[in-house]
C-alpha cells in the first residue's frame, strides 16, 4: 500500500483541482458593496455543464443544450437562471436574486418560442481563466 502524501504526484489532476476550487469560490459581485455576494448559491455540476456547452458553441438554443446534457426543462431552466444575470428566485424585497452572470438568455428574433444562450463577458473571462489554469498561458483553443 502506498503511503498518503501531501505532495503533488499528478500535475494535471492538481490543475483540475484548482479549476474546481475556482468554480466553487466564484460568486457574483454585489454592486452595492463591491464584494462577493455569498447569498448566491454555488455553481452546480449541471450549471457547469451548461456553461461548457454554451462556451463550446458560442451560441446555442436552450432546448439543444438541455437535450444534449439530458436535463429536464425544469432542471435546465433552474440551472440556466443560476448562471444568468438574475436567478429565478426573488429576494424578500421582490427584486430578482442575482445570479452568476455567466450566460445571457435572449429570445430568438426569428422564433420567439426559442431561447438563445450566449456567454457574457464574465462567462468568457471565467472560461479563459479555466483554460489558463489548465493549460498555462492563455491560448485561444479554438
Amino acid at each position: 500500500m502506498e503511503r498518503p502524501s501531501k505532495h503533488i504526484r499528478d500535475e494535471v489532476a492538481e490543475r483540475f483541482l484548482k479549476v474546481d476550487t475556482l468554480l466553487r469560490t466564484t460568486h457574483p459581485i454585489d454592486p452595492k458593496t463591491g464584494e462577493a455576494d455569498k447569498d448566491v448559491p454555488p455553481i452546480t455540476p449541471e450549471a457547469l455543464g451548461i456553461l461548457f456547452y454554451v462556451a463550446s458553441r458560442g451560441t446555442c438554443y436552450k432546448s439543444d443544450c438541455e437535450e444534449h446534457l439530458g436535463l429536464t426543462l425544469a432542471s435546465g431552466s433552474r440551472n440556466i437562471d443560476l448562471i444568468s444575470k438574475h436567478h429565478r428566485l426573488k429576494l424578500s424585497t421582490g427584486k430578482p436574486r442575482p445570479g452568476h452572470d455567466l450566460i445571457k438568455k435572449e429570445r430568438d428574433p426569428v422564433d420567439a418560442r426559442k431561447t438563445v444562450l450566449t456567454l457574457t463577458q464574465r462567462g468568457k473571462d471565467l472560461i479563459e481563466l479555466m483554460k489558463t489554469t489548465l493549460y498555462g498561458e492563455s491560448e485561444n483553443m479554438g
